[in-house]
């Protein structure tokens, strides 16, 4: 029997070719995409280990403040604190600490935003360059948001003269400035506050001319004639109270300490006469988006008389109105500019601070609330409160606050007034005991990144063109605006003790400070990775906080930025409407994506399988179906069926296993080619796997051979059929040929089905997963890394499937050479031939494309993955399959132009 198998595969030594290279391609390609999918495999989970655990494992918050979109949507929303000023007691604290398996418990306090202001010396450019009078007028243009938000500010004046008795007329002491800001958060005007400083010039002494001020600003003694515009600014600062040891614990915050020292664990405030003087770790950083441009304006001198003449005899009855009348009616020319940016304001105000800067307010800013519409988020709008301006502490009433306040509100602000001390009207001091750069704090992956409100700014980057146009490509940045989109860290730290000082109702009203602390930060013991004991373990310290304390409790190890699409209407001032990306945080990411690769590889190794099988078994029996005619005659010989049984499986595993030598040194190039770290000995399986197929592949076609009779030597290829008509177009005629030979129609589409529908589910599976992790930027980091052994995997189905699909039909067209021949030789051409061959592949290619794309669907679906990736999946899938045999027909349709009359008479 082997000779006899020896000589037939000499003999059809191009069916064995093509046979041997099916199996080689299978085996090698299962081989190769079993080593691509275990090497991703353990890349992902890679990945997945050293970026399973963010700063802090499990984030804790008082009871209730979980938002319905972040339960809804298992997310942590990106300035979570922003909005909350306490709610959880330090006993609550304690017993976070204490519970078995936590190690660090980082509480934050937060305590409220304080506006200290301090003073800017803008120089008038040559101002005492020569003699007489000059005035010159400043125009102040604050800027927020990349410059698209701009607000007109105050407009002060500075009269330089030579005569010392013009800055005591009656109109420059009582003159008052129009109001610069003309709505519900107007700052406050003195009832005597002149829009002049007024500067005199003296006689030069020593070649150096010296200028007097009479403006309570500057000394009562001549100095160096520099003259100055003081701009008095305020800045937003939000303070928090913070354990320095937990901080140290969870952060190494001492080691980003750039002056002064760090806080002591026992550290507290002072009680003075005015209030509470607070201890505070100052931030060198702003990240508040604003900018200042001042425009200096020289008049131009009057025509009739001098200015002072004009001034002093300016009616005092009506004086701002009469007075900014006369002003604007001069003409100007601006003889210089200054830009003060967000840093320059920022490390004014914290200068001041380091000399005990004043806070006679504090305020509470709650969280934005979003509405949802189609997955896009939409913060809501809440109308400005006067009385948060009004009624406290600060300049006769009302509450100095930069001008961006009067843009749109999207956050509630309740303010806390000084309570009255010995002293008088209260108010709060700050002690500058160290500065700390929140750069120089240790980074985390950027994959697994969680929000670290005390020290992070929030940030929003454009999602669409025009957003990303009007930013100028620079992320969305907190304002001065206390109530806009997103809020600054804090920029003072300080104890908890501290804290108790500026929340006490001996000092400032409003507080609840029996729960004073807003967010605890929690690290667990031994966790590692994503393993199943590191996992338990931070569970079970959240189940524990949650059943000892009450608080909410969101588990943060294993979660990963995940951008939420947000759109901002337009603002009042300028502002057009956004739309960004701000980074939240989604919870569990890690979990579902070891799920989702592990689920995926096995399902891809399993189909891949089934159409490497189906692809065996169907070149097997068209090889049986070709070869029945000699079976019959070995029958007629006295072969038995058992003979015959052995000796088609034999073919097909001798071939097999040739076809896996040849793998083997295939396999370890393209391994070595492609970087696949994969053992030698899973490699060298190459074999066994070809001789399994073979012989798995093979039952079939052995059986199918075993069970002929002894007159199929006298079968003719051709079909008798009788047609009920006469087709009348070549498309009738490739319809009627598959109608007649059923058998081989069925069995040319088997594999392509196979093919269609594995390459439906395949696509589908992808698409899930891809779906499932997408959205996050761990998820999109490892769908990168996951998405070549896709790729190879959908590439050696469509390959497998076009495969079986023209092997089959150039067999069926050697079955039929003397059908098609004699069809040539009654005057048939061969491109009506091909064209014929060309329609009956792609009518069987296209039956098979749709019903295979069909059961993707039906398969998909019940498996649960989502109804939109598999649809569309198996749509595509369809269309390659129809795109594939028309590719496959392509040789079949040569073929049968070469086909020789002779061949013809030889079958015949």
């Amino acid at each position: 029997m082997l000779a006899y198998v020896l000589a037939q595969a000499r003999r059809s030594l191009v069916r064995t070719a093509v046979l041997g290279l099916g199996i080689l391609v299978a085996a090698v390609s299962f081989s190769l995409l079993t080593a691509s999918v275990r090497t991703t495999r353990a890349q992902v989970r890679g990945t997945l280990s050293s970026s399973y655990r963010p700063a802090y494992d499990i984030l804790v918050r008082p009871a209730g403040a979980q938002s319905a979109l972040e339960r809804g949507r298992g997310l942590v929303q990106a300035d979570f604190e922003s909005g909350i000023y306490g709610g959880i007691t330090n006993t609550q604290w304690r017993q976070v600490l204490k519970t078995p398996g936590v190690s660090v418990a980082a509480p934050i306090a937060n305590v409220g935003v304080v506006y200290p202001d301090a003073e800017l010396d803008v120089p008038v450019p040559q101002a005492a360059s020569g003699p007489g009078e000059h005035l010159f007028r400043f125009h102040l243009t604050w800027s927020a948001t990349q410059g698209t938000a701009r607000f007109a500010g105050e407009e002060p004046f500075i009269f330089v003269t030579d005569n010392p008795d013009t800055c005591s007329t009656p109109f420059l002491q009582h003159a008052d400035p129009e109001p610069a800001y003309p709505n519900t958060l107007a700052q406050a005007q003195g009832s005597d506050e002149s829009p002049f400083y007024c500067f005199v010039r003296h006689p030069p002494a020593n070649g150096k001319p010296t200028c007097y001020s009479f403006d309570p600003a500057y000394s009562d003694s001549a100095n160096q004639c520099t003259v100055y515009l003081p701009l008095i600014v305020h800045f937003p600062l939000l303070v928090a109270g913070i354990d320095p040891v937990q901080e140290n614990r969870l952060l190494h915050l001492s080691k980003s300490l750039v002056d002064g020292v760090y806080l002591g664990e026992t550290q507290t405030y002072t009680q003075a006469d005015w209030g509470p003087d607070v201890p505070v770790l100052l931030s060198t950083r702003s990240y508040v988006d604003a900018g200042l441009t001042i425009a200096v304006q020289s008049t131009n001198a009057p025509t009739n008389g001098t200015l002072s003449q004009r001034l002093a005899h300016a009616p005092l009855r009506g004086a701002p109105t009469a007075a900014w009348t006369l002003l604007r009616g001069y003409r100007t020319t601006t003889v210089g500019t200054d830009a003060l940016n967000s840093r320059a304001l920022y490390t004014a105000v914290i200068d001041g601070l380091a000399g005990r800067g004043e806070a006679p307010n504090i305020f509470s800013i709650a969280s934005v609330h979003y509405g949802d519409r189609a997955g896009v988020l939409r913060p809501q709008i809440v109308p400005d409160d006067p009385s948060a301006w009004t009624g406290g502490g600060g300049n006769g009433g009302m509450v100095d606050v930069p001008i961006n306040n009067v843009d749109t509100h999207f956050r509630v602000i309740t303010r806390h007034d000084p309570v009255n001390s010995v002293a008088g009207a209260g108010y709060a001091t700050f002690e500058d005991v160290g500065d700390f750069d929140p750069t120089k704090l240790p980074g985390f992956s950027p994959l697994s990144a969680v929000p670290l409100g005390a020290y992070d700014p929030a940030a929003a980057t454009g999602a669409d063109p025009a957003s990303r146009a009007a930013l100028h490509g620079q992320p969305l940045r907190p304002t001065l605006n206390l109530a806009g989109l997103l809020t600054s860290p804090p920029y003072l730290l300080t104890t908890l003790a501290g804290a108790h000082g500026l929340t006490s109702e001996l000092n400032f009203s409003g507080f609840d400070d029996a729960a004073p602390i807003s967010v605890i930060r929690v690290r667990v013991a031994g966790v590692t990775g994503p393993d199943k004991t590191s996992i338990n373990r931070v569970k079970t310290a959240a189940n524990l906080i949650h059943q000892r304390t009450g608080l909410a409790v969101d588990i943060t190890a294993g979660s990963s930025p995940a951008p939420q699409t947000i759109a901002v209407p337009a603002s009042r001032y300028g502002t057009p409407p956004l739309l960004l990306h701000e980074n939240w945080v989604k919870k569990g990411v890690v979990l579902l994506i070891v799920g989702a690769v592990d689920r995926k590889s096995l399902l891809l190794l399993v189909l891949i399988l089934v159409v490497t099988a189906v692809f065996l078994t169907n070149a097997g029996i068209s090889v049986v179906h070709s070869r029945r005619r000699e079976f019959g005659t070995l029958l007629c010989l006295g072969w038995r069926p058992r003979s015959i049984f052995g000796l088609a499986i034999g073919e097909l595993v001798g071939v097999g296993a040739l076809a896996g030598v040849v793998g083997l040194a295939v396999a370890f190039a393209l391994s070595a080619t492609l970087g696949l770290h994969q053992p030698a000995w899973q490699l060298a399986l190459v074999l066994p796997v070809s001789v399994a197929l073979a012989t798995t592949a093979g039952l079939a076609p052995a059986l199918l051979a075993a069970q002929g009779e002894p007159l199929d030597v006298m079968e003719q290829t051709t079909t008798s059929r009788q047609r009920s008509r006469t087709p009348r177009r070549l498309t009738g005629l490739a319809w009627a040929n598959l109608q007649a030979t059923k058998a081989r129609t069925v069995l040319a589409s088997l594999a392509l089905y196979t093919g269609i529908a594995a390459l439906a589910i395949l696509a589908g599976i992808s698409a899930s997963f891809h779906g499932d992790v997408n959205g996050t930027v761990l998820g999109d980091y490892v769908s990168v890394q996951v998405r070549h052994s896709d790729y190879i995997s959908l590439g050696l189905a469509l390959l497998l499937a076009g495969a079986a699909l023209g092997d089959t039909v150039v067999l069926s067209i050697r079955e039929r050479a003397t059908e098609l021949v004699t069809l040539r030789v009654n005057g048939w051409t061969n491109r009506s031939l091909a064209q014929l061959v060309s329609t009956e592949g792609l009518i069987t290619g296209a039956a098979a494309s749709i019903l295979g794309g069909l059961t993707g669907v039906t398969v998909g679906l019940g498996l649960g993955e989502p109804a939109n990736p598999v649809l569309a999946t198996a749509a595509l899938a369809t269309l390659g399959g129809i795109l594939v045999a028309a590719i496959a027909s392509i040789l079949p349709a040569i073929t049968v132009a070469r086909l020789p009359i002779g061949l013809a008479a030889a079958e015949a």
